[in-house]
């Protein structure tokens, strides 16, 4: 599994609001990280001109951060369709 590529897909699918992509890219990242897979490169990038890159402990808490995130989205929207009112069948 490549983590980068997997943190990059994850953030498209939340940015697009691809919610069940995003989480399957979500359980991918955190089965990778629980088995002790190293932490995707983060950078933040403040301007054309500056940028930083996070250290491994930050970028594994900011992938947690996005995963929980997913989770907590595909909980709501659960419960929003378990909530709506089915129409009653004609007789």
């Amino acid at each position: 599994m490549d983590p980068d590529t997997a943190l990059e897909e994850l953030l498209n699918a939340v940015e697009e609001e691809r919610w069940n992509d995003a989480a399957d890219h979500a359980e991918d990242l955190s089965d990778w990280l629980g088995r002790g897979g190293f932490a995707p490169k983060t950078e933040i990038h403040f301007d054309r001109h500056r940028s930083i890159t996070l250290p491994a402990c930050l970028s594994k808490t900011f992938c947690y951060a996005v995963i929980d995130h997913v989770r907590m989205e595909q909980a709501r929207q659960s419960r929003t369709t378990a909530h709506q009112v089915q129409p009653s069948p004609l007789p």
